[in-house]
């Protein structure tokens, strides 16, 4: 029993130890499976590692990258900035509700924006643009996509390009509108002078035409043409009003149909705008006919489909000529320069037309002038022929009655001779003193015919031009008179040689200087004859020491028998100066005295001379006679 157990236990501990091994074998497949696991872990580990190696250095690269974008971000963040401090362009970006996200400094200073009006709706903000409705244009063209580009002018009279387009980002999102104001007012300055200088140009050019004549509707022809042409407009006309002023004629037009242009005339009620213009009496500006409240449009204008027009009236030599008018089809504004260049080239029209009526009365003028010059010429030709014979007869009648009043003064002379020489020893003093000025009074009277006649016959008397040395001439005179011993006569060396009339430039100088020598006081008396050009003409000058002539008696002396002293003093006629002052009226020329009593007397006179020579020496030389 004992055994039994042993048995049993021995095959209990044999199970045992069967089991055990069984587990020992087990274990062991699963150590040996594990061992195959951890071997298969440790290769995924090792595969692991590498990825991350690999993906570390892919990171790092990426992060590197990363920083060199985040530096040129930065970088063209700082370009964009500087662009938009440093721009003359304005720009503003609004977000999808249009409210302001970004702007220029240009763009701040014409919507007067400060920084604080980021995120702000872009509607309220005041502008100086003429266009008003510009948040309604940015809504229009975020709704539609379709950009906007207008040239508009602000409140300060300067020009900006407008440009409105969406906002697309780089995945092409729209996420608002960009707004840009670019300053063309220099380009616009420069578009106008060009423009002013096209205008210039061709009212230089019609100024030119008109100013050569001919057909006045050749030049209406050229200046509808011209107009439409600079103005870039479609239509222009010029229309004369009838006589009657009820119809206009249209004198030339362009673009107009060859119905309209053929059309005899056309009435003053059928075109409102023409009739105010006469009334306005000026530059009738129409932009839009749609909106025009001053007058209705016309049929023929309407039937064009014309929206803008100007009209100016053309004035006329009594009255207004017609209107000058130009039309376009589409909108136009007509600047200040267009208008100016309108009124210029109505001012031509208006010169031209007066100096056709001009012509047209001149020419007329000139008939009758010319019917009127026939008449003349008989009439001064018959006169002519009178006057000849009424100046020979003068002449005749000036000889015979000296002669015929000579003849009884030589007898008397004769007689007065006879009773001295008979009767010397029978006569007193007193009579033999009162036959001797008896004798005087008939040398006088003789005289004062003589002189008389000279007189009458000065400027009737031809005289044939020649060379004449008036220093010469002086001295020949001087060489006549009988001087007292200490008396001198200067002749200066500025008296000219001049190609005129002899005779009677001799008859002025002997009475001038046969003056100055008898009327003077003291036996060492001064004279001097002197000679300047002026111009056309010789100055001559007489000037004297003498006694002088009293300022009352300056222009007395010129006339006709007057004299400063008694003749029973001073023997002459009184006629000499007179005389003197008429030659040289009759030669163009004009005499003068400067006097004051006690101071001696200068007598000028002025002597025509086409081309005198005159000789000024570089040494003055005087000749002094006496």
């Amino acid at each position: 029993e004992e055994l039994e157990r042993t048995k049993q236990r021995s095959r209990a501990t044999n199970a045992e130890f069967d089991t055990a091994r069984e587990e020992m074998r087990v274990s062991n497949e699963e150590l040996l499976s594990m061992n195959e696991e951890l071997k298969s872990t440790t290769e995924e580990m090792e595969t692991g590692k590498e990825e991350l190696q690999s993906i570390n250095e892919e990171l790092f690269t990426t992060n590197a990258e990363l920083k060199f974008k985040i530096a040129e971000l930065g970088r063209a963040n700082s370009d964009l900035l500087n662009l938009m401090a440093a721009t003359d362009v304005g720009v503003i970006f609004l977000d999808q509700g249009l409210c302001i996200k970004r702007f220029t400094p240009p763009a701040a200073t014409l919507f007067h924006l400060i920084d604080a009006d980021l995120g702000r709706p872009f509607a309220p903000f005041a502008h100086r643009l003429h266009q008003q409705n510009l948040p309604g244009v940015a809504a229009h063209v975020l709704e539609t996509l379709i950009g906007v580009e207008e040239i508009e002018q602000n409140t300060e009279g300067r020009w900006y390009i407008l440009r409105i387009f969406p906002y697309r980002t780089v995945a092409n999102m729209v996420e608002g509108v960009v707004i840009t104001f670019v300053d063309i007012s220099e380009l616009k300055r420069a578009e106008h002078e060009l423009k002013l200088r096209i205008q210039q140009s061709a009212v230089a050019e019609l100024s030119r035409q008109a100013l050569q004549g001919g057909n006045l509707d050749l030049l209406w022809a050229e200046v509808v043409t011209r107009i439409a042409a600079i103005l870039n407009l479609e239509f222009s006309e010029v229309l004369a009003l009838q006589a009657d002023g009820k119809y206009w004629q249209q004198k030339a037009g362009v673009g107009w149909p060859v119905d309209a242009t053929d059309e005899a005339s056309l009435a003053l009620s059928s075109d409102a705008q023409l009739a105010y213009t006469l009334r306005a009496g000026k530059p009738v500006v129409v932009e839009n006919y749609q909106t025009e409240t001053r007058f209705p449009q016309a049929p023929r204008l309407m039937a064009q489909a014309i929206v803008s027009g100007i009209s100016l009236v053309i004035p006329g030599h009594d009255g207004p000529y017609g209107v000058l008018s130009a039309y376009s089809r589409q909108f136009h504004a007509f600047t200040t320069y267009e208008i100016d260049f309108l009124a210029a080239v109505v001012n031509l029209l208006a010169v031209t037309l007066a100096r056709k009526a001009t012509e047209e009365q001149v020419h007329a003028s000139e008939a009758r002038l010319q019917q009127v010059n026939v008449t003349l010429e008989q009439r001064v030709e018959e006169r002519t022929a009178e006057l000849a014979r009424s100046n020979r007869e003068l002449d005749q009648f000036a000889y015979v009655a000296s002669h015929d009043l000579k003849a009884p003064l030589r007898a008397i002379d004769h007689l007065a001779n006879f009773i001295t020489t008979d009767a010397v020893d029978i006569l007193s003093t007193a009579s033999q003193g009162h036959l001797t000025k008896l004798r005087g009074r008939i040398k006088r009277m003789e005289k004062l015919l003589d002189d008389l006649l000279a007189y009458s016959r000065v400027g009737r008397l031809q005289h044939a031009a020649e060379r004449v040395d008036t220093r010469a001439l002086v001295a020949e005179l001087i060489e006549e008179l009988v001087l007292p011993a200490a008396f001198t006569i200067r002749v200066d060396e500025s008296l000219p040689i001049l190609a005129t009339a002899r005779v009677p430039l001799e008859v002025v100088l002997r009475n001038l200087i046969n003056n100055a020598v008898k009327h003077h006081t003291r036996p060492d008396g001064q004279v001097s004859i002197t000679a300047q050009a002026q111009g056309d003409y010789v100055e001559f000058s007489v000037v004297d020491d003498g006694p002088g002539i009293v300022e009352q008696y300056h222009t007395r002396i010129f006339e006709l028998f007057q004299t400063l002293k008694p003749r029973d003093q001073v023997e002459g006629s009184g006629m000499g100066l007179a005389i003197v002052k008429k030659i040289v009226e009759t030669q163009g020329g004009k005499i003068g005295v400067e006097s004051s009593e006690g101071h001696g007397a200068i007598f000028h006179f002025t002597w025509l001379s086409r081309s005198p020579k005159i000789y000024n020496g570089s040494e003055k030389r005087d000749t002094v006679l006496g």
